[in-house]
């Protein structure tokens, strides 16, 4: 990272951002070229382990492409306000972000599927669901693992 100063190394300190965050971009390969998806997230951190939760259809492009292990990166921000100044080159921006990459996979767990759920609904509203198998039954839950991520604040 150039401006090691502004680098988030405290685990603590990087899932408190995460916690801010509410949309997650995902990168997938489509050839030769990105594809970029914005799209609402939950996620858990264990044993040093970062999964990030994401739902949608179970068919189109975006599924074509996570098939299993598919390599990804993902980014996410929060806090972002304009620091304005007398010059051009003065503007600044507060933020602050998380970046990494790992593999997404389909999860075909049914109770990871609802656990996926869950993560979801809770890091979006702060509260817990009940969600069953059925609720989503035509829902698609699919994973990103991170094999590293980083974080950086203003």
């Amino acid at each position: 990272m150039r401006n090691a100063k502004r680098e988030v190394k405290s685990i603590v300190d990087l899932l408190k951002i995460m916690n801010r965050c509410k949309i997650c971009r995902i990168s997938l390969m489509d050839g030769e070229m990105p594809y970029i998806i914005p799209i609402s997230f939950g996620y858990t951190y264990k044993d040093g382990v970062l999964t990030l939760y994401f739902h949608g259809a179970g068919e189109g492009h975006k599924m074509d492409l996570i098939g299993a292990g598919a390599p990804a990166a993902f980014e996410m921000d929060c806090n972002t306000q304009l620091i304005e100044a007398e010059t051009a080159c003065g503007h600044s921006y507060f933020y602050a972000s998380i970046c990494g990459n790992g593999h997404m996979s389909v999860v075909g767990d049914e109770d990871e599927r609802v656990m996926g759920m869950k993560h979801i609904m809770y890091h979006q509203t702060g509260k817990n669901f009940e969600i069953t198998e059925e609720m989503i039954k035509d829902t698609a839950v699919f994973k990103l693992t991170a094999a590293q991520f980083t974080g950086k604040w203003h």
